[in-house]
Parts: structure tokens; sequence; C-alpha cells
């Protein structure tokens, strides 16, 4: 994502306190002090900017949105409850030193739900974006990067059973249980016939 250019911001006129009285009144700053506060104010804003946009770069976390084939051949999807909130999600995680995303994403299926399978396709199903809280009054903004993982079978133990609940949907009742629009968008279009077979 390329930076935003750099903004120059208006300076005030360099005058002396010999030449102050040279000004007109519409020249004259109302108030002492008032340049320094909407600059401050103007530079606040677009430091905002770059934080935004370096959060939304900086964390980004591989998910598996895992599918199988039910009875019938209907297409089934696999949601499991998150550990705090208890909503429903995919599975998902940051980026793993000396792995492929898509490598990450079978790890966390493995890891949260128990499930070996395999990458649908080398590129990512789609995107979303969601809040990821660090405490009860922090949080990030995280872009989960989607791959379609076909599940082989789910283990009987797994690292995370404890804490997780996981079940099996019909896309269009999985699209309704999650809280995050850009998910429920992807699993919407799970329910076209051919979807999930990747490019």
């Amino acid at each position: 994502m390329a930076a935003p250019p750099h903004v120059q911001l208006p300076k005030p006129s360099r005058v002396t306190a010999n030449h102050q009285d040279a000004l007109t009144p519409r020249d004259r700053p109302p108030v002492p002090g008032l340049w320094t506060g909407v600059t401050g104010v103007a530079s606040r804003a677009i430091c905002g900017i770059l934080m935004t946009k370096k959060k939304t770069r900086d964390h980004v976390q591989y998910a598996a949105l895992p599918i199988r084939h039910g009875e019938g051949g209907r297409l089934r999807v696999m949601l499991l409850t998150s550990r705090d909130t208890r909503r429903w999600v995919i599975p998902k995680g940051w980026p793993m030193r000396g792995r492929e995303p898509s490598e990450v994403a079978v790890q966390e299926a493995f890891e949260e739900a128990g499930l070996v399978g395999t990458i649908v396709s080398k590129h990512p199903i789609g995107s979303y974006h969601y809040e990821k809280q660090l405490s009860s009054n922090r949080g990030i903004l995280c872009e989960v990067i989607v791959y379609l993982l076909l599940v082989e079978r789910q283990l009987d133990k797994w690292p995370e059973k404890a804490v997780r609940e996981t079940q099996w949907f019909d896309p269009a009742d999985a699209c309704n249980l999650v809280d995050e629009g850009g998910l429920a968008e992807i699993l919407r279009r799970m329910t076209d016939p051919g979807a999930g077979t990747g490019p």
C-alpha cells in the first residue's frame, strides 16, 4: 500500500516584532496562538490518516474457511466460537516465520478446530476486516486474508478443543451468524454453484 503523498501545511507569514504593526486587522490572528492550534489539529488529522493506513497494512491475519460436501453433495462450512466473546468465527491467526499464508491457514484450522485438509487454491477466496480487542478499552484493526480449506477429517483431540465449539452449517445460515460483514459476504458467495473451486 503506497504511503499518502507528502502534505505541505501552509505557514504563517514570517514577521518580526517590528513589523507586527504593519499587519492589517484582517491579517492579524484574532487570538494569540490561534495558528499553532489550527496547524496542530491539521497535523494530528494527517497523523491519524497515516496511522489508520499503517494499522491496516501491519495487522494482517490469515484464515481458513473450512468446507465439505454433506448429504446429497450439499456444501457445508464450519464455524467455531471465539475464545473470549463466543462469537461464530473461522480459524485465523498471525503470520508465522518461514510459512506461506496458506500454510498458516492450515495450521490455524488444526489448532483451533482439529481439522485436516487441503487448501483448494493458493489464491485467497477473499478478505475482510474486523477489530481485534486487545483489552477492554483497546483494539486494533485487522485485515483477514481467507483461504478455502477442503476438509478431509476432524481429529478427536486438538490444542484448543476445550475452549471452542465447532459446528457445520449451510453457507446461507452461516452468513447470518457471523458479525463481520465482509465474512458474511464471502459466505453468501458460497451459496452460488461452483463457489469454492478457486481461480
